[in-house]
């Protein structure tokens, strides 16, 4: 569920963005992002970041993080090495994203 509405946050927020630079690349010679550069630009561009009002951070995940993770999906259950984090697909990394005051965090 969170992975498809971060989608849908992703794609309104772009959506946003196309209407905006339709209107002024009819007056400017002004090429607008892809929906993958406009993310690009959210995550590293924190003036732009703003102007579109879609804030994404990334982060890598804990040794820890990804043990919680594993223990919710396993019914408590602990692995036996580090590996095994790997071999379930335990994600590395989390996405959180902030829009029109909704936060939701997803993970890759």
């Amino acid at each position: 569920m969170d992975k498809e509405r971060y989608n849908q946050i992703i794609d309104d927020a772009y959506k946003n963005y196309m209407k905006w630079a339709n209107e002024h690349s009819k007056t400017h010679l002004y090429e607008p992002y892809t929906q993958e550069q406009f993310i690009n630009e959210c995550k590293t561009d924190k003036e732009f970041s703003q102007k579109w009002g879609l804030l994404i951070e990334e982060r890598e995940l804990s040794w820890e993080d990804r043990l919680e993770l594993f223990k919710k999906q396993n019914n408590g259950m602990l692995p036996y090495d580090i590996e095994m984090l790997d071999d379930y697909e335990i994600p590395t990394r989390a996405v959180s994203i902030k829009y029109n005051n909704e936060t939701i965090e997803v993970y890759e």
